[in-house]
């Protein structure tokens, strides 16, 4: 994971931590879609079949993924999707 520092206002500092991740998908002839997925910094790769083993990935990579209560975006920053 990286992490850098940025200053999005003069009074705060906020550490931001990310991953980069690419998925390929193929599936060969009429078969079962399968896939890669490649950890950018480190090229760690896996190939997968199931959402689970690319959350896994993910998890390993990015720990506390799941844990939402540490995000905490500015308002406006992500667009709330139950508005049209």
């Amino acid at each position: 994971m990286t992490e850098f520092t940025s200053n999005p206002d003069e009074d705060s500092v906020v550490n931001i931590f990310w991953s980069s991740f690419l998925l390929r998908f193929y599936r060969e002839g009429a078969g079962e879609w399968r896939g890669e997925v490649v950890h950018l910094q480190t090229q760690d790769k896996r190939l997968v079949a199931t959402l689970e083993q690319i959350h896994e990935f993910f998890q390993k990579h990015a720990p506390g993924l799941d844990d939402q209560s540490r995000v905490n975006p500015k308002p406006g920053l992500i667009p709330d999707s139950g508005s049209n």
